[in-house]
């Protein structure tokens, strides 16, 4: 059953973690009045901050404006959590401008950005104070919490669990409603998915591969196990988590941030022009606000990075905390690098013993990332309010590290499979469900040069269903058996418990071999 709404494009629009960070990647801070960084230490850390990180912190302000400016990116809101506590925040820029004309409004620490896929975490967190109550049961058939829940003609539902879901290894496809476009596809979770019923590209646990549809079921679990509606599945989170975690400012609602203090986000071309602008009520539906929808400041972030480096910090239990930060999942990418609920581990750069734990996010106008090395007690935060072909938190997060973590960095070396191997690869892929259809790889040698893998998939289609062939030579990726097709999508060869190759996965399809 292919599904009604063609999602090549749409996986973009919510972007959590496929990109590294820079690989060789109720109390409130007063705003001040400063138009281009305002900042303030926070009244409830544990120290006043040292001479040196006040230092370290202006030197990261530099970094900051320097990489604004490069970018022609508007303005930031960034926050840097030291010993386990809130030790700076600042606003960086400018709000942005609506339809071309610039307000100059100064970005302050009270501003609003839209945050994208650091939801996730924020959903995952408040799963796991249900956990915590045993309300929730993360290994049961989500069936046991939602009885009406169905998938397409085929599929067993009870095979789906809240692990799967969190952990991006459910099957769901990534997306399926394209920029909250109206109609019944960008309506309540519950009205889609029970008009919508979707075929599992994968079956539940045999993959890692993003997917904002599976937190979106993943909100409606939420909901039953706490015992209120789906429309309220808001509201838990706000009790749950903002209250408890003191993101004051944090909201789902994008008409209440609208009237507040908000960033306007730009959508940047290639050479940093502004193609279009995004208010916090532009990318708006039900749907996906769980996965993408929270607009919150890097305060906001602090507070909740602020918990997790505590163990819980009283929200949730430590068990739960540091089962949210774990190496769940393969990822499939570098070394080490695996997916928890809701957040990212690795273990550089600095070792197994300190790994460093993130997730990024990526919506029309707006980035974000959060860094976490829980053993140091540091986290930075960065939310910008533009999006354009640079990785700019990303950027400005990783030259945090250096500022104020003493040990030296050490990236890993690049692993890249070895062309002995790459015959494994040959062979004709079919994709019943997503958007590649039929897929051939094919390795060439030419005039006795080196290998080349080459893939063809004339029966693509892109967000609006048409037909957008992908031909050409493919590049590698980051890890073991990951490549990048010719239009700049990445995937990764999955291997079966004998080592044959027998699935091509991507974020906007899967196909299989025998």
């Amino acid at each position: 059953m292919k599904r009604a709404v063609s999602t090549f494009l749409a996986c973009l629009f919510i972007f959590g973690c496929s990109s590294p960070p820079l690989q060789p990647g109720a109390d409130s801070v007063d705003a001040g009045t400063v138009a281009d960084a305002s900042t303030t230490p926070v009244a409830d850390a544990s120290s006043e901050p040292s001479a040196d990180e006040k230092a370290a912190f202006a030197q990261f302000l530099d970094d900051v404006k320097t990489e604004l400016d490069a970018t022609k990116t508007p303005g930031a809101s960034v926050a840097i959590v030291l010993h386990g506590k809130l030790a700076f925040a600042a606003g960086v820029g400018t709000k942005g401008s609506a339809g071309g004309t610039s307000t100059g409004d100064p970005v302050t620490t009270s501003t609003r950005f839209n945050v994208a896929s650091l939801s996730k975490m924020v959903l995952a967190a408040t799963a796991m104070t249900l956990v915590d109550e045993g309300k929730l049961d993360l290994h049961a058939p989500i069936t046991k919490y939602l009885p009406w829940f169905k998938l397409a003609s085929g599929f067993d539902a009870s095979t789906i669990t809240m692990h799967h879901l969190l952990s991006h290894t459910s099957g769901f496809p990534c997306d399926t409603v394209v920029l909250c476009g109206g109609g019944a596809l960008s309506g309540p979770a519950r009205t889609w998915a029970e008009g919508s019923p979707q075929s599992l590209w994968a079956a539940p646990g045999a993959v890692f591969d993003y997917s904002n549809i599976g937190f979106s079921i993943a909100s409606l679990v939420v909901a039953s196990a706490a015992g209120v509606s789906d429309e309220a599945f808001g509201q838990v989170v706000q009790s749950r988590v903002f209250d408890r975690a003191r993101m004051a400012t944090a909201t789902y609602d994008a008409k209440l941030a609208e009237v507040g203090d908000y960033a306007i986000g730009a959508e940047l071309n290639t050479e940093g022009v502004t193609t279009s602008w995004w208010k916090p009520t532009a990318f708006d539906c039900p749907l996906l606000s769980a996965p993408g929808g929270v607009r919150a400041t890097a305060t906001d972030y602090a507070h909740f990075a602020e918990l997790l480096l505590a163990k819980g910090g009283g929200v949730l239990s430590e068990s739960s905390a540091a089962l949210m930060m774990s190496s769940l999942v393969n990822m499939h990418t570098f070394d080490s690098r695996a997916y928890g609920y809701g957040l990212v581990y690795q273990e550089y750069p600095y070792g197994k013993n300190r790994p460093l734990v993130w997730h990024s996010g990526s919506l029309p106008g707006f980035l974000s990332e959060i860094f976490m090395v829980p053993e140091m007690g540091f986290a930075a935060i960065v939310l910008v309010n533009a999006r354009g072909k640079n990785s700019v938190p990303d950027t400005i997060a990783a030259k945090a590290l250096p500022r104020f973590v003493a040990d030296k960095q050490a990236w890993p070396a690049s692993v890249k499979t070895p062309p002995s191997t790459w015959d494994d690869y040959a062979g004709v892929y079919s994709d019943p469900y997503g958007d590649l259809g039929t897929v051939t790889v094919t390795i060439d040698v030419p005039d006795g040069g080196p290998k080349v893998v080459k893939v063809s998939a004339p029966k693509a289609t892109n967000t609006a269903g048409k037909l957008t062939p992908i031909e050409g030579s493919m590049t590698q990726g980051a890890g073991m058996d990951a490549w990048v097709l010719p239009n700049g999508e990445g995937v990764t060869f999955y291997r079966d418990g004998s080592g044959h190759v027998n699935r091509l996965v991507t974020r906007v399809g899967i196909a299989v071999r025998p």
